[in-house]
């Protein structure tokens, strides 16, 4: 009996050593699986913050809008997981922020209207690679409104390339539309929602290209064009001015500007020209047969004045734009090492001094790996 009753307790206790054990490790497991939860929580919390507030499905309450009036906001490109979405940037904060497109989409090329309470961005997924569609984003309503052309009662897509140009009221938009391999520059009306094309004499040629670059004053285009049957000069290719229907062309005498073609090689090109009413002058990026990238310059119209602000030496500095009431020019950067070009981030360069700065570099965004195309 005394034996019986010590195998029972024996029994009893081998049973109940591995209950302990098993619900000591099912603790220690729960606790590690707790830490690794506390890690990615910590890890996630700007995504799902970025997510929760800043999603362009949301419809914000009236204290979310309060939250994200911008003063001065700057719209930029930034590259999520090989998607392009647009953000805007507070200027002199660049804490505050705001993604305004969602995952998964190709968008690109913001520009704000005068008065900056619209943009006007580019939908390279819901249109062609050479003809994105275009979307008009309302900053004070937070909403996205797709444009459509009218014709015959019949709504087309407002699909078109950059430059997008701005008329001085803000009533119409100067874009340039491709087909078969012929560039015109179009103008849409807002009012009307029609588009009609500019350009009405042509030298239809393979490669024709045309399109606004600025508006001097309120009543001069300043457009650029190859098509020698429109500007009447043998060598067509250059920037000229026009009346707002792009006709009577006249040439902008500007060495700075002019392109040197050899042998279908740029030895002297302007790029992504940005024109500024005010203080009438353009920037741009400059390249020549001396220089791997590209330069920030700027010069006015009939070139007395020329200044460059970066060297072209190590970076291809692009896609530049007027900060803040003139006093700054902010660019997109990116290295160039025989030719392979790294990630892309956005400097600025104070117009009086010549100091160049980063403004923002990537991961300035939760998973950004480059920034692009900044506009103001």
């Amino acid at each position: 009996m005394f034996r019986v009753t010590n195998l029972f307790l024996v029994i009893i206790f081998l049973i109940s050593l591995f209950l302990y054990n098993g619900f000591k490790d099912k603790v220690a497991k729960s606790s590690s699986n707790s830490s690794v939860n506390q890690r990615r929580l910590t890890e996630n919390t700007d995504s799902r913050l970025l997510f929760s507030l800043f999603s362009c499905t949301k419809n914000p309450t009236e204290s979310e809008n309060k939250e994200n009036v911008f003063q001065t906001p700057i719209a930029l490109t930034a590259v999520i997981n090989n998607f392009r979405q647009i953000f805007l940037v507070e200027y002199d904060n660049h804490w505050k922020y705001k993604r305004i497109t969602k995952d998964s989409i190709y968008y690109d090329y913001a520009i704000f209207s005068h008065d900056r309470k619209k943009m006007i961005y580019s939908d390279q997924t819901h249109g062609l690679t050479h003809d994105p569609w275009f979307i008009l984003y309302d900053l004070e309503k937070d909403k996205h409104f797709p444009l459509y052309s009218y014709s015959n009662n019949d709504a087309f897509k407002l699909t078109g390339n950059k430059p997008i140009i701005w008329s001085p009221d803000d009533s119409e938009i100067f874009i340039r539309f491709r087909s078969y391999w012929i560039d015109d520059p179009m103008i849409f009306d807002f009012n009307t929602q029609n588009k009609r094309a500019l350009l009405m004499i042509h030298n239809r040629g393979y490669n024709t290209d045309g399109y606004v670059v600025g508006v001097k004053g309120t009543d001069t285009l300043i457009v650029f064009t190859n098509d020698t049957a429109a500007t009447k000069q043998p060598w067509g290719l250059g920037l000229y001015y026009a009346d707002m229907n792009f006709n009577s062309l006249s040439y902008l005498n500007n060495s700075h500007l002019e392109l040197i073609n050899r042998d279908g090689i740029n030895l002297k090109a302007a790029y992504h020209i940005k024109w500024n009413n005010k203080l009438g002058l353009f920037t741009y990026a400059q390249s020549d047969s001396t220089i791997k990238g590209y330069k920030i310059a700027v010069t006015n119209l009939d070139g007395s004045y020329y200044r460059s602000y970066t060297s072209g030496e190590y970076y291809i500095d692009d896609h530049p734009t007027w900060g803040p009431e003139g006093k700054t020019i902010l660019f997109d950067r990116r290295a160039v090492i025989d030719h392979n070009a790294e990630s892309s981030k956005i400097m600025t360069v104070n117009v009086e001094s010549g100091q160049v700065k980063v403004f923002l570099a990537p991961g300035a965004f939760y998973r950004t790996t480059s920034l692009y195309h900044p506009n103001y």
